[in-house]
């Protein structure tokens, strides 16, 4: 073998270590880069004010926001699914619509037709979340929930034997989903990209969270019944796009 075989034959022997020593390095320095340096750099964050104004409304953690965003849409707030579901949260009008309808969210403020608004898109998909944790009991079940529907995820874990969620998800798409989520929920917690972590601490039983999923338990079950009045029938497939089918008309439950 010649002297310049040789050679190729060291480098290429040293260039797999030499490139992990460089990742290793990078991945050591980020450790101690300024926090707005690393969010600019590596977990951009779009709307951060809205965020934590809805996070904070609705007692949801500003960071799984920020995780959802960026796996719905990857902060594009123009972004449409094939299926329809529209903007940062890639919310489908028809739920931004159930969602207005149960009271949830001032549509005097934020209208239900506007989801290519960045503030409306995230005040609904905020809501949502909201909504599915008064509805559910960990991050894991609120994450498949928002992917794959609030009653496919209550079918899952109702079964007899159930492994909870994760293990009993049946949509690779969903536990795809709910591992990509809680990679990027990590990354953002672990870098304290969003600020106040005010809606975290709501999202842990703070009084006014405790006390906000009570308003909504009240606001949900006045909301039925207004429904029914006007409908004088079942509404259940009003949240149909939620995937809840949970709450009945009084009548349906045997009630006065």
């Amino acid at each position: 073998m010649d002297t310049r075989n040789a050679h190729f034959f060291r480098w290429y022997r040293t260039l797999p270590i030499v490139t992990m020593t460089l990742l290793l390095v990078l991945s050591l320095c980020v450790d101690y880069l300024p926090i707005n340096l690393v969010r600019s750099l590596f977990f951009p964050v779009s709307y951060a004010e809205r965020i934590d104004d809805a996070a904070g409304r609705y007692g949801v953690d500003e960071q799984l926001v920020a995780a959802v965003i960026r796996c719905e849409s990857g902060w594009n707030d123009t972004a449409q699914s094939g299926a329809g579901a529209v903007g940062l949260m890639q919310l489908m009008p028809d739920t931004a619509q159930d969602i207005s309808k149960m009271g949830l969210v001032d549509t005097n403020k934020f209208n239900p037709n506007n989801l290519t608004d960045p503030a409306t898109n995230i005040e609904y998909g905020t809501a949502l979340l909201s909504y599915l944790q008064s509805q559910l009991n960990t991050t894991d079940e609120v994450i498949a929930a928002y992917n794959a529907g609030l009653g496919t995820v209550q079918a899952w874990i109702s079964q007899p034997g159930s492994a909870g969620i994760p293990g009993a998800i049946t949509y690779p798409e969903t536990s795809h989903y709910v591992d990509r989520v809680n990679e990027a929920l990590r990354q953002y917690t672990k870098r304290r990209v969003l600020g106040s972590g005010h809606g975290a601490r709501k999202a842990r039983g703070h009084p006014q969270r405790i006390e906000r999923s009570l308003g909504l338990r009240f606001r949900r079950r006045l909301a039925s019944q207004t429904i029914c009045a006007a409908a004088g029938s079942s509404w259940s497939p009003l949240f149909s796009s939620l995937g809840y089918t949970g709450l009945q008309c009084a009548g349906e439950r045997g009630e006065p």
